[in-house]
């Protein structure tokens, strides 16, 4: 062996080498290429070593790239996140990563995908109505608008 690889250049060189490529859309999972390609992902998730190009299959059997690190662009399966599963229909299922790679529940620490932007792993809860005092408002306001005491706002909607 002449040269040295790091493995996130042996990574990088495999997610673009297109004999690897995984089909637009996966129809057998049981396929050695889309099993090795979920296990090479297990490995890379616990070890810290996802790479720009990453291929993932979604909820809708698509395969999508991993390409931005820095914005939530993956959704987790809400029974994995302990959320409600009938809300995930007001989601496209191109946006969740797909079921099958929560097989093995010991590779899939939630703190695992939260150590990337990229996988959202919670969903803020929004309360129905939020108090702050007067002098916060003040600093909330564009300084247009004359300030009245307000004890309470509602920020999502009101009820009737």
């Amino acid at each position: 062996m002449h040269g040295r690889y790091s493995v996130e250049k042996t990574l990088k060189d495999v997610v673009s080498d297109s004999s690897y490529d995984l089909p637009a859309s996966v129809a057998d999972w049981d396929d050695g290429r889309v099993v090795g390609w979920i296990g090479l992902f297990h490995w890379c998730l616990q070890a810290h070593q996802l790479v720009s190009g990453f291929p993932l299959i979604m909820k809708d059997s698509s395969v999508e790239k991993l390409v931005e690190f820095e914005q939530p662009v993956i959704l987790l399966p809400f029974k994995m996140i302990g959320l409600d599963v009938q809300f995930e229909d007001i989601y496209p299922e191109n946006r969740f990563l797909s079921t099958k790679y929560f097989k093995v529940p010991e590779q899939n620490t939630l703190e695992s995908y939260a150590n990337y932007r990229s996988f959202v792993t919670t969903l803020p809860v929004y309360a129905d109505e939020y108090s702050f005092p007067f002098e916060k408002l003040e600093t909330v306001l564009d300084g247009n608008a004359t300030p009245r005491r307000i004890h309470c706002f509602h920020l999502i909607g009101s009820r009737a």
